[in-house]
């Protein structure tokens, strides 16, 4: 059990490393960064464009402190009306497979990213085939780093080191005041005085370490799409349809709308059709 909650968690190991980067400046709030780390919020570090006028690190505090506030009230409220539902909530769960499937669209959608993505999901796949859906992910990693590193003159070539483009100006006013209060109320809730820091604030990022910040997330993502349809059989009724035509329509949906709510919404609302009334 031990050994398998440990390749099922090692992905985030990876995830640290292409984070140290944007971490490095964020002082002791690395700490909660760190502690706060989800699927979900890795994904919306690399999917979601900085503002213009706010700071990287008040921007990605922000996520990180809401991301973990909608886990809490959401598991709150779920606990609470889950029971008394008139409807059956069976298939709401493909929701994170949406997301996912969401985030990798757009990262499809900038080219530098697509070669990642690619070597994600084919990594994720196969291993997914020869090692099972248990033990799948701690292979798909080593294949992913092999295949990056080994790659890194191409992928230089390929990827420039920053081309990030801004949000919207009203976006930007409101994330601006959403971040600054968020970002003072972290520094007088969860670190209200000074310590030594566990990373050295300055010290200069590895080369390698900033190259990976840069090719590893898209590929991460694409692993997670596979790890969210681990468990889909094509041997057995369904054969994988109900997942298979829900995922079609979330990317086709977010092509043509770019909605991420929308396109989860519909992908979900359409998987629990599927399953529940006609598979």
């Amino acid at each position: 059990m031990i050994f398998m909650e440990f390749m099922v968690n090692i992905r985030h190991i990876f995830y640290g490393l292409s984070l140290l980067e944007r971490f490095s400046e964020m002082g002791k709030k690395r700490l909660y960064m760190i502690f706060s780390l989800t699927d979900e919020t890795y994904s919306l570090f690399f999917v979601t464009k900085v503002p213009k006028d706010v700071k990287e690190e008040q921007f990605l505090f922000a996520i990180a402190v809401l991301d973990q506030s909608y886990w809490i009230i959401g598991s709150g409220i779920g606990a609470l009306l889950g029971n008394v539902l008139p409807f059956s909530a069976e298939g709401i769960d493909f929701a994170m497979t949406a997301l996912f499937v969401v985030i990798m669209v757009e990262q499809w959608m900038e080219k530098q990213n697509r070669p990642s993505v690619v070597i994600g999901l084919v990594c994720g796949l196969v291993c997914r085939l020869v090692f099972g859906a248990d033990n799948f992910i701690l292979p798909t990693m080593i294949c992913v780093m092999v295949i990056l590193l080994s790659c890194k003159k191409i992928f230089d070539k390929m990827i420039p080191e920053d081309g990030k483009e801004g949000a919207s100006r009203s976006a930007s006013k409101c994330w601006k005041i959403a971040c600054d209060h968020i970002y003072r109320g972290g520094n007088d809730i969860f670190y209200p005085a000074d310590s030594v820091s566990v990373f050295p604030k300055g010290k200069e990022i590895p080369p390698i370490i900033r190259y990976l910040g840069r090719v590893l997330p898209p590929a991460v993502i694409g692993m997670l799409v596979i790890y969210c349809l681990k468990n889909v059989s094509v041997l057995a009724v369904p054969f994988g349809l109900p997942e298979f035509i829900a995922v079609a329509a979330v990317i086709v949906l977010h092509v043509w709308k770019r909605n991420n709510l929308l396109s989860i919404g519909v992908g979900t609302a359409l998987y629990m059709f599927l399953i529940q009334v006609v598979f």
